[in-house]
């Protein structure tokens, strides 16, 4: 499983409408903890196929405003969305933190969607 990298609140939009659980990492290129939790960030998109994983840059002027709808005030700050709504969410570059989230995400998601 890959990561999407949002380029743009439409593109947001769109996005979460038609996924139901995503894992959001808001970084930027120059955050050494960004770049220290990364490998593992993908790692946790191959394990957990059912979830969506994105990425977004808060420098990137096309998504400023996504930054400030979440109001990310520090990075790494990562979310898990399910059905269109924020469910949890932390900032800092924790592993331990992280798989707690993407798993209780992954809880969300009905038997049946899983066997599809």
């Amino acid at each position: 499983m890959s990561i999407h990298n949002i380029k743009s609140s439409k593109e947001f939009g769109k996005y979460l409408e038609s996924n139901d659980y995503v894992i959001v990492k808001f970084s930027a290129k120059w955050c050494a903890p960004c770049k220290q939790i990364s490998p593992k960030y993908k790692s946790l998109a191959i394990e957990f196929t059912n979830l969506k994983f994105t990425e977004i840059d808060v420098d990137e002027i096309q998504v400023e405003d996504i930054s400030k709808k979440y109001k990310v005030t520090a990075i790494p700050d990562f979310m898990s969305i399910s059905r269109g709504q924020e469910k949890d969410r932390f900032t800092g570059a924790n592993i331990e933190k992280l798989k707690k989230m993407v798993s209780s995400l992954e809880e969300d998601i009905p038997l049946k969607e899983c066997l599809v």
